[in-house]
């Protein structure tokens, strides 16, 4: 089975900062995720 989302585990301040710059939601306070086509656009957009 193939994912849409990318997550990252046990983010401390700092990291969970940069996640929620890169569009990552919060699933809850050391877990992030987001969609894999917003991370592409995030990095492909000027």
């Amino acid at each position: 089975m193939v994912s849409d989302t990318f997550g990252i585990e046990s983010v401390n301040d700092k990291s969970s900062a940069f996640a929620e710059e890169l569009g990552f939601y919060s699933i809850d306070s050391f877990n992030y995720a987001v969609s894999i086509e917003n991370l592409i656009s995030c990095f492909s957009s000027g």
